[in-house]
């Protein structure tokens, strides 16, 4: 069973999961939570999920505790339309502020690339559809849990851990506290000592562990405009890598 992002957020890593390893562990935890891309394709696990960004943990946790007719009680906007005026709960203005745009935590709903058609989920943008998809599938999360919090803090148990931090080559650009920016070395640490499968994500070039090639992001772009090259450290040996480990691939 494979879910649909339920909202929008910054390097989603929903649609490369498949060049990742699966996870061999009961339950996953994501310490830079984000739009919990990953775990998405695995939602029947136990799934545990740390931001420092408080708005994701609020978004996260609506979604856990939401039944399908309040999602369904969630008015649709007009293209323009400011999230403020939407007769809703503040946390489910929120959960808007991650579906008007194509990057999150904007106020407006933007226009469609083909029209104004609230049938249709064009960008995966607020409208009818993704309304009727985020109901069906709230229900298939309630297990899930989501927590505030610092990666550093986050108690070290036996699991799969997916970790896509903010890319070093990135300072700042995804980071909630611009004055603390992620000490590196300290996480690279942090990654080694994990109990369990470890998958950590980075873009090539990064140094702060032992990072290999392992294939473009579809979506994501660097500054120059060309598709990011997406680098992977693991823990325990992964045969599916050499597939997508050619460093001659071009950019």
């Amino acid at each position: 069973m494979r879910l649909s992002p339920f909202f929008k957020y910054f390097g989603s890593k929903f649609k490369a999961a498949k060049m990742y390893q699966p996870p061999r562990h009961d339950a996953i935890i994501e310490p830079f939570a984000g739009s919990a891309g990953y775990s998405l394709n695995y939602p029947e696990r136990e799934v545990i999920l740390y931001d420092a960004d408080e708005r994701v943990i609020r978004i996260w946790n609506y979604l856990i505790r939401a039944n399908k007719d309040e999602i369904m009680a969630i008015p649709l906007m007009e293209v323009g339309q400011d999230i403020a005026t939407v007769d809703t709960t503040e946390d489910a203005r929120l959960l808007l502020s991650c579906l008007v745009n194509t990057s999150p935590f904007r106020n407006e709903l933007q226009s469609w690339r083909r029209g104004q058609e609230k049938e249709k989920t064009f960008n995966g943008l607020w409208c009818a559809a993704k309304r009727r998809q985020i109901a069906k599938n709230v229900k298939k999360i309630k297990h899930w849990s989501a927590y505030h919090s610092l990666y550093s803090e986050v108690t070290n148990i036996n699991a799969t851990w997916f970790i896509d931090p903010p890319y070093v080559n990135f300072p700042g650009v995804y980071t909630v506290n611009k004055a603390n920016p992620i000490d590196f070395s300290h996480l690279g640490e942090w990654c080694r000592s994990r109990d369990g499968q470890v998958i950590v994500c980075e873009q090539e070039g990064a140094k702060w562990l032992p990072f290999r090639y392992l294939g473009q992001a579809s979506a994501t772009r660097n500054k120059s405009g060309k598709k990011c090259r997406e680098a992977v450290w693991t823990s325990e040996p992964d045969k599916q890598l050499p597939l997508f480990g050619d460093p001659s691939c071009p950019a």
